[in-house]
């Protein structure tokens, strides 16, 4: 997997996720090392993008709680998008 710094972030998001039932309770955001998730973009043809996220301010972050991020898109998933802005 590509090392998050040198990674390209193409947009600004901001992200309200929960925590993981797998994750203990006192993990916060900026703790998580996948930082990746899914889009779903259309629920009856089940296409989902995989994206991944930068927060932005990692002290601030908190699980059901919106927080600013750098968000990185595949090429088709950045068409999308612009499509749908």
């Amino acid at each position: 997997m590509m090392n998050a710094d040198l990674r390209i972030y193409q947009y600004k998001g901001i992200l309200n996720i929960k925590r993981s039932q797998v994750l203990e309770t006192n993990v916060l955001p900026k703790d998580d090392s996948v930082e990746w998730l899914f889009l779903i973009a259309d629920k009856k043809e089940d296409k989902r993008y995989t994206f991944f996220y930068k927060i932005e301010h990692s002290s601030n972050a908190l699980y059901e709680n919106p927080f600013f991020n750098q968000l990185a898109f595949m090429d088709e998933v950045g068409k999308f998008i612009k499509s749908n802005i």
